[in-house]
């Protein structure tokens, strides 16, 4: 039995009636080598004249390494996948031509942005702080038309709580395909900068207080 539950007379079968009538056919397949360890393997077969009649040659090729390669690589994917949700990072694909963004579920929980096609001036810009948005579009202009190759934009983004922001850095790359493309990826950073505003008010204080008592030498 393969592994997708076909019996492997009769999948064999169907694969020998599309080498007859394509001229080939490349599948993959659950093999059995000496000692009855299964093996997964790549045939190709292909009809050709062999003394007067038709006979199909067949090439075997052992893809075990590449097997293991291909679930390591899901594996990676997965974990990968997991910590960049466990930092709340999301990355996404911008093509102003069609006017369309390709992300993850995540970039919506972030900011609200979903993905699709969109109009940036009611889908994007109503979402960011207006006294951000307009650093932030300075920033992105400037970038445009430079030669730098990536550059960071910080902005608070409305959640759907009344007067409530949420900081989000995004960093930029220009992509390399032949229509021009923004490549993103965006974190977010509200406990960080909530962090440093605490930070600096401690700071602001203690030095007010300072200036209130007369005779200190530093």
């Amino acid at each position: 039995v393969q592994e997708n539950g076909i019996k492997s007379v009769e999948l064999g079968s169907q694969y020998i009636e599309q080498a007859k009538q394509d001229g080939f056919v490349l599948f993959e397949w659950q093999h059995v080598r000496y000692g009855n360890q299964v093996f997964p393997c790549e045939i190709y077969l292909q009809p050709v004249d062999g003394k007067g009649k038709k006979v199909l040659l067949g090439t075997v090729r052992d893809i075990t390494t590449k097997k293991l390669n291909e679930r390591l690589n899901r594996k990676n994917d997965v974990r990968l996948k997991l910590v960049a949700e466990a930092a709340e990072l999301t990355d996404w694909e911008w093509t102003p031509s069609i006017k369309h963004l390709t992300a993850s579920v995540l970039l919506e929980k972030l900011t609200g942005i979903k993905a699709g096609r969109l109009d940036v001036n009611k889908d994007i810009y109503t979402k960011i702080y207006r006294p951000d948005l307009a650093d932030a579009l300075r920033k992105l202009k400037a970038f445009n038309e430079s030669d730098a190759l990536s550059c960071r934009i910080i902005v608070r983004v409305k959640t759907p709580e009344k007067n409530r922001y949420r900081w989000i850095s995004t960093t930029l790359r220009k992509s390399s395909a032949m229509t021009f493309q923004l490549i993103g990826v965006c974190q977010d950073i509200s406990t960080l900068k909530t962090a440093e505003e605490k930070a600096e008010r401690a700071v602001s204080e203690r030095e007010a207080l300072i200036n209130t008592i007369p005779g200190i030498v530093y």
